[in-house]
């Protein structure tokens, strides 16, 4: 999964349009593969984090999570009304590897916080062609390409990392690998069954 640019209107801090481009690799340099975004407290590192994790996958997202709020809230906090602004939206362009084909994606998550109920939209493309079925079916995909339970492996705060080292039991590992290695679908499974 290589992520080529982040959009984020009216999320967090960031009002009206912003873009993000992520693609650093080049001819001299195609094996770059980590961005460390920095900054000052306050300027949106966190805000940016979250919102990848967001696009990806909403209310199973990690940083969701790990809050007391209930989803609507969730986005509500996040949509910047400033200058009167309800809507806000976040769109992630990214590549992935299917089949031996490179496939383009670009995910965007919108939604209106005008209302005291907020229905979210997610529309999926794929090589620039709007996708239907990926659009309604975005959770299992994106599952089977990075799992939203060791999301937090790939994605995290630099601030996080001494406490995800002291905090990561062996159950937690062991979840991890699971769901890298695709065996936790059986208990997914058997769980739907009973169901």
């Amino acid at each position: 999964m290589i992520f080529n640019q982040l959009c984020l209107e009216n999320f967090g801090i960031f009002q009206g349009r912003n873009k993000f481009r992520l693609d650093f690799a080049d001819d001299k340099q195609p094996n770059k593969s980590i961005v460390l975004i920095g900054g000052m407290n306050g300027r949106g590192k966190t805000t940016f984090l979250e919102a990848v994790l967001l696009v990806l996958y909403g209310r199973y997202s990690v940083a969701f999570k790990e809050t007391e709020l209930n989803y609507t809230d969730y986005l509500r906090k996040f949509t910047n009304t400033s200058y009167g602004n309800t809507k806000a939206s976040i769109e992630l362009d990214f590549s992935v590897v299917s089949e031996g084909e490179k496939i383009n994606l670009k995910v965007k998550r919108s939604w209106d916080a005008s209302k005291s109920r907020i229905f979210e939209q997610l529309d999926v493309w794929t090589d620039g062609v709007y996708d239907p079925h990926l659009s309604q079916n975005w959770d299992l995909y994106i599952e089977e390409i990075l799992p939203a339970g060791i999301a937090g492996l790939f994605f995290f705060d630099g601030e996080k990392v001494s406490s995800l080292a002291e905090n990561l039991s062996d159950m937690h590992t062991k979840k991890a690998i699971d769901s890298l290695l695709g065996i936790d679908i059986i208990d997914r499974l058997t769980a739907d069954i009973r169901r």
